[in-house]
Parts: C-alpha cells; structure tokens; sequence
C-alpha cells in the first residue's frame, strides 16, 4: 500500500529529536512575537472605553470582540483540554499510519507524526486569529505542545 505523505521534506531535514526540539521552540518564539504584537494593544483598548488616554497617544485599533477573547483566554479553560487531547490523538493516530501502514521506521514515525501535528496546530491558531472574535493563543497552542509531547511520550516506550 502507498502512502502519499505531504509534509516528508521536512522531515527529511528534521533528523534528530535535538532538532525537533529546536524547530518547536523557533515556531513557539515566532508566535510570541506575534501574539505579543496583539496583546499589546488590548490594554489601549480597554483605557480607551476607559476614557484614561491623553489625546495625544497614538492609539491601535483591535476589535471588541479581540479584546474580549483576550480576557477570556484562562489557563485551565475546557478549550486546553480539548486541545491536549485532540493533539495527543492525532500525534498517536499518524504515527500508528506512518509505522503499521506506511512502514516508517521507528524514529521517522516520531518525528513526521510529532511535525505534522505540530503544524496543524500552529495553521489552527493563525486561521483562529482571522477570526474578528478570536485571538491566537499561547495558552492553546501550550496545550497543543503538551497533547503532542504526552504523545511522543507513549510512542517512545513502545
């Protein structure tokens, strides 16, 4: 049986667990930055519907509905645990194709299942933040990398 996998140039590069290590933390920083640029103005929004500005501050328009997710994204909110299951799932899912199916070799599977989840998750994020009521969260994608890594756990003692 062929398998049609769309993501093996990466993995190609993706040789060790050191280096998977060190892609997950280059696209963790990458959405800091990005999500810092955003939760930095949610404050200004909040002092504007406070009226506490001078006239004088230059002022970043984000959208209402922005501003609430922001304050609405807990930590240990139901939304995580549907993030660290989903991941885990699908992170255990692809590596059972890649190894019972596809015929991957054992660090292989870990690598391509832990990668391809891992982007889905990050695409996830940045469609969620097109969203006028939504935001990209560093609280759910955190989750994300913990379902991934519970995961990779379970597959490294098989």
């Amino acid at each position: 049986m062929t398998c049609v996998i769309f993501f093996l140039p990466l993995t190609s590069y993706i040789l060790s667990m050191k280096s998977l290590i060190i892609t997950m933390l280059l696209v963790f920083s990458a959405s800091v930055s990005f999500a810092q640029l955003k939760a930095d103005a949610t404050p200004i929004v909040l002092a504007m519907k406070a009226n506490a500005m001078p006239s004088d501050t230059v002022v970043t328009v984000v959208p209402a509905g922005k501003a609430a997710a922001y304050q609405n994204d807990e930590w240990f909110g139901s939304d995580k645990l549907l993030h660290f299951s989903a991941c885990g799932l699908a992170t255990l899912s692809t590596a059972y194709v890649l190894s019972d199916k596809c015929k991957f070799d054992h660090t292989s599977t870990l690598i391509a299942s832990e990668g391809c989840v891992l982007i889905v998750g990050f695409i996830k994020e940045l469609l969620d933040d097109m969203n006028d009521n939504n935001i990209f969260s560093l609280k759910d994608f955190a989750a994300d990398v913990a379902g991934i890594f519970v995961a990779s756990i379970i597959i490294a003692i098989k």
